[in-house]
């Protein structure tokens, strides 16, 4: 790990989350086999983790940091992913969203245990399975990815064109469509050499199967209306196949869009907290009673 820093001031190599004048830094590495992630607040270590899946969560709650951590509320946890190349790709602080029609108590939003699939004794896919479905049960706050890393650029990338960024989601869908229809395309035209195949056959016994005689049933004769579907549906329900997938990347891109929009002003408003913000009031002075 080195020791330099960056412009931001944290050190290299540790993802970085401001909350006002409050430093909150991850380190993330692989480790043999496994993969350790560090948690650090004003430089000061508070926690570390290992695993052997691509991510690991850790509860703020059961961290012995009061004040900073606090604030973020009952429930909330640090999640950490990293890439297949071992390298750390995502770094963020998951906030419990409020259950429909409630508030939760003291501002949680729900009690959900990521530690808890963590250290379940299934597979690491079915593992990893769960870890993905109790995600979508949080808002994140990203910490900003060291500079010079993959995960930078591409972060820098997605702040300066965020709808190009997102609209990788369709690129991708088009590409699985037109390449197949390129590909067949291109097979029919080829001049296909034309191979002298053997011809095998194969005689198979005569089996004489007994006649049985079924019972012969008169149905009534239903006047059903005569209705048919009109041509230009049956083409369009015939291509489903092709625009279905694009339209739904679409609503993935939105959807990504509007998501990391509210993260980065969610990110903006903690770092632009004060101390004398957060901390609470202690001793009003009294009035001067006349």
């Amino acid at each position: 790990m080195t020791t330099g820093t960056s412009p931001t001031g944290t050190a290299e190599g540790r993802w970085l989350l401001r909350n006002g004048e409050h430093r909150i830094e991850a380190e993330a590495a692989p480790r043999g086999k496994t993969r350790w992630a560090r948690l650090l607040v004003d430089g000061r270590r508070v926690a570390e983790k290992e695993t052997k899946l691509k991510s690991l969560t850790v509860k703020l709650d059961e961290i012995d940091e009061p004040g900073v951590l606090a604030e973020f509320g009952e429930g909330c946890q640090l999640k950490v992913v990293w890439d297949w190349l071992g390298d750390a790709s995502h770094v963020a602080v998951l906030v419990p969203k409020p259950k429909d029609g409630e508030e939760g108590e003291e501002g949680g939003g729900g009690k959900v245990s990521l530690v808890k699939a963590d250290k379940a004794e299934d597979e690491d896919d079915d593992k990893e399975e769960k870890l993905s479905e109790l995600l979508k049960r949080f808002d994140e706050l990203p910490f900003a990815p060291p500079e010079g890393t993959r995960a930078h650029k591409r972060e820098k990338f997605a702040r300066e064109h965020p709808k190009v960024y997102a609209a990788r989601h369709v690129a991708l869908a088009t590409s699985k469509v037109i390449w197949p229809l390129l590909g067949i395309g291109l097979a029919i035209k080829l001049p296909w050499p034309d191979i002298p195949w053997p011809d095998l056959h194969i005689p198979m016994p005569d089996v004489d199967l007994p006649s049985i005689p079924w019972p012969d049933i008169d149905l009534p004769d239903i006047p059903w209306p005569d209705w048919h579907v009109p041509g230009w549906i049956k083409a369009i329900l015939r291509t489903t196949k092709y625009w279905i997938p694009i339209l739904i990347a679409m609503g993935m891109a939105v959807g990504e869009y509007d998501r990391r929009k509210k993260q980065r002003a969610k990110v903006a408003e903690l770092a632009a907290k004060k101390d004398d913000d957060r901390r609470p009031a202690r001793h009003q002075p009294h009035e001067r009673e006349e």
